[in-house]
């Protein structure tokens, strides 16, 4: 949608009858003759009964090959319409895929905008999901590790002997193991006990 050059022509007018031919040079005296074959790609030609913007230049190639031209009221010539007219020579037509109205071009931007929304939805979940198997890794390891050690107390209290306290070097915690305390739920009557 930029103006690359631009250029001044005497004055010329298209003609309301006569042949129009595009992509070859036509000469009405030798009927049949054709002189400089055009050898590329033609899309969306139109001609406008006036001269164009930069601005609607611009508007009418944001979206590339797939524009939607418009300006009806001033295209003379419009492209859909030479598409139906018979066609001479090596003539190939290419399919662009393009949508076939101004509202499915503004769907079509939708549906980008919501994947490109969706997108970044799925990599957050994703990341998400690392994290949280991080965390399942690190509680697994962490199971495993209490495991470890409610056997090393379980072998611990094994070798501890039960109500079996000799008088000596008792602390005031080895109470604990007295047949009073030992393997039972502490509650306010054992603490009261306890205290005394």
């Amino acid at each position: 949608g930029a103006l690359v050059v631009t250029q001044t022509i005497p004055a010329r007018f298209l003609k309301t009858s006569g042949n129009m031919v595009l992509g070859d040079y036509w000469n009405p005296y030798a009927r049949g003759a054709s002189y400089n074959d055009f050898g590329g790609e033609m899309f969306n030609l139109n001609f406008f009964s006036n001269e164009l913007t930069g601005g609607e230049v611009a508007a009418m190639s944001k979206d590339g090959l797939c524009t939607q031209v418009g300006f009806d009221d001033t295209r003379v010539i419009k492209w859909e319409e030479l598409l139906t007219k018979p066609k001479m020579g090596n003539v190939q037509d290419i399919s662009l895929d393009c949508p076939d109205s101004k509202d499915e071009l503004e769907n079509s931007a939708e549906c980008e905008s919501d994947l490109s929304n969706i997108k970044a939805e799925m990599e957050n979940i994703k990341l998400e999901l690392q994290e949280a198997k991080k965390e399942l890794e690190n509680g697994a390891k962490r199971e495993s590790d209490l495991k470890t050690i409610k056997t090393e107390l379980e072998k611990e209290l094994a070798n501890v002997p039960e109500c079996d306290l000799q008088k000596g070097k008792l602390t005031r915690w080895d109470v604990l193991y007295s047949c009073n305390f030992y393997k039972k739920t502490f509650t306010r009557k054992l603490l009261k006990k306890f205290r005394k």
